[in-house]
């Protein structure tokens, strides 16, 4: 199913995203639910395998079959995750996972931090 037979933000989403890859753009985000959606605390069951988890199954599936139709498949990487695991794909594409940037007002932001705001450690198996 083409993305654009999908309902919602998400399905968009990966539209924009398919044809930003089509048209030769090297780095694409799809989003398309709101930031908080997957940050549940309470009856997960109805929260993601009854409402998040089939609108993500049907919009990846549909999103890596539209880029293997094109022929995109071979040279785009598909990812889907969430906040852990940003040192290891840092690592892995050769962005400088230890490197610390300074918001306007001076705080430093570590690309990827863990516990006591030590910089993240790539998972070496998956290198």
């Amino acid at each position: 199913m083409d993305p654009i037979h999908l309902p919602g933000s998400l399905g968009q989403s990966a539209l924009l995203a398919r044809r930003l890859a089509e048209s030769g753009s090297r780095f694409v985000t799809a989003a398309g639910f709101h930031s908080s959606s997957w940050d549940t605390h309470a009856r997960n069951d109805q929260g993601h395998k009854d409402r998040l988890s089939p609108v993500l199954d049907k919009t990846l599936s549909a999103l890596l079959d539209g880029l293997d139709q094109r022929g995109l498949l071979e040279t785009t990487v598909g990812l889907a995750m969430g906040e852990f695991g940003r040192a290891t794909i840092h690592k892995a594409v050769c962005i400088g996972w230890t490197k610390e940037y300074d918001t306007p007002i001076g705080r430093p932001i570590k690309i990827a931090n863990s516990l006591e705001d030590q910089p993240g450690k790539p998972i070496a198996e998956l290198l």
